[in-house]
């Protein structure tokens, strides 16, 4: 896959010495015992979300009939793109997939292009893996070109704009395109981009993901076949980057040497809650409050008023979610959860949890102050909660990160117990079973991918 991407560099344009940078970037065993993590992560996350009615609609709406490809928690299986649409937005759609920084989603837009991949051309874990290190590379690297870092620079939805190239690249390295047909296929990706930003929140969110590894997959498959696009697709005045990111973009990026794969360096930021990312710090600031409340003997109903301390993120500034799932893109929605519940999981974000009275009656004493001196970049955010008791106690917590961001490594205790509780809401009683299967995906001894998404399938209730 490597001597592949290094030809590409022949013609001298961004794009071409972006894909060399691409090969470049060394895989090493550590890179891919992530990369297989990710892969298990991301099984059980989709499977979890097979009862997910925007997921299903795709679903209930796919053309083309049966296929080879698995859909992640269904006995179903469709043909290639289809099926790398729908599990792209099942993988996403719980907002339950790692963070990287740049803030991005990079396993739902590439990993759904190679899990379709696999069941038409299987091939050894490690080529899968290798593969995935280089979507994951570009995604982060195109990221970094955008200088868009602080949630308020955002033009579009970062998944729906990398993603498609990430993808691209991802699958073209799987199928072992020739230098000028990995170049075709970032081309056509590039104009499969996109992603409206006031969607977050809507079903339509998970899309924006799914699209992306759909659109790379085709990509891949259309220059595969000789479809051609413009070769120097990220340069000039009409090109990628500037299109997308305009005149404050950077191309140094793309092209600079790095001995270390984003994979690794700073890698991902494992999820712990079901919920967009900012939130996780309100909810672990409201977990520690929640514990020293439990400690006095106090349950929520003793909190007179409630306050969040935020950088300034309007998109999760929501007081009263309009239904559960909107609640994963609310501050005060998190908190509420933590300082009621004194835990926060899959089960969290029903509409029945949403407008349940209790719920309803402490949303409204919560209220969210918006500091313009905090950075919203989740490696510099920092955020405060606090509660007044009805006694006129006060306590407050702060969150510089969850567990799981990159300065505190999630345990890996923690992240297996994350994968079985996925797929126990999918497969009840073999959910311990199938997650030391997922965990040992991409070891010597471990189970190739077109058998674990087989027993996947064949162990369903």
């Amino acid at each position: 896959m490597t001597a592949t991407l290094s030809d590409a560099a022949g013609d001298g344009t961004l794009t071409a010495r972006f894909l060399a940078a691409l090969a470049a970037v060394p895989v090493t065993a550590a890179a891919r015992d992530v990369a297989a993590l990710i892969v298990a992560d991301a099984l059980a996350v989709g499977c979890a979300a097979r009862k997910e009615p925007g997921p299903g609609h795709l679903l209930a709406l796919a053309e083309g009939g049966e296929g080879p490809c698995h859909i992640l928690g269904h006995r179903r299986r469709l043909g290639p793109v289809a099926a790398a649409r729908i599990n792209g937005a099942l993988i996403h759609v719980l907002d339950y997939e790692p963070m990287w920084n740049p803030a991005n989603h990079a396993v739902s837009t590439s990993v759904p292009g190679l899990l379709a991949l696999a069941a038409l051309r299987p091939a050894e874990p490690e080529r899968l893996l290798d593969a995935l290190v280089r979507g994951i590379e570009a995604m982060a690297r195109l990221r970094l070109a955008s200088r868009q870092f602080e949630p308020g620079e955002l033009v579009h939805h970062p998944p729906g704009v990398v993603g498609p190239i990430g993808s691209a690249v991802a699958c073209g390295v799987y199928i072992g395109l020739s230098p000028e047909r990995l170049r075709a296929a970032v081309g056509i990706a590039a104009s499969r981009a996109g992603g409206v930003l006031a969607n977050v929140g809507s079903m339509t969110k998970a899309l924006h993901c799914g699209q992306a590894a759909a659109s790379g997959l085709e990509a891949a498959l259309l220059a595969e076949r000789g479809f051609t696009a413009h070769p120097a697709v990220l340069d000039g005045a009409r090109g990628f980057l500037n299109a997308y990111f305009g005149p404050k973009a950077d191309p140094e990026p793309l092209t600079a040497a790095s001995a270390t794969p984003h994979l690794l360096q700073p890698g991902p930021a494992w999820k712990l809650y079901p919920a967009q990312y900012g939130t996780q710090f309100v909810i672990e600031a409201g977990l520690a409050l929640a514990r020293r409340m439990a400690g006095a003997g106090l349950a929520a109903a003793a909190i007179a008023e409630a306050e969040i301390v935020t950088p300034v993120m309007p998109y999760v500034d929501r007081p009263l979610p309009g239904d559960g799932h909107e609640g994963k893109f609310s501050m005060q929605y998190g908190l509420a959860l933590a300082l009621a519940d004194g835990r926060v999981g899959l089960d969290s974000y029903t509409d029945a949890r949403r407008f349940e009275p209790e719920m309803e009656a402490l949303l409204r004493r919560i209220r969210l102050r918006a500091d313009p001196s905090r950075e919203g970049r989740f490696d510099r955010m920092r955020v405060e909660v606090s509660v007044v008791l009805d006694n006129g106690t006060r306590l407050v917590a702060e969150c510089d990160g969850p567990e799981g961001i990159w300065s505190r490594p999630v345990r890996p205790e923690r992240l297996a117990a994350k994968i079985a509780d996925c797929l126990a809401v999918s497969h009840g009683p073999a959910a311990q079973e199938l997650a030391a299967s997922l965990l040992a995906f991409g070891r010597p001894s471990g189970p190739d991918l077109p058998s674990l998404l087989d027993r996947l399938e064949d162990r369903l209730p």
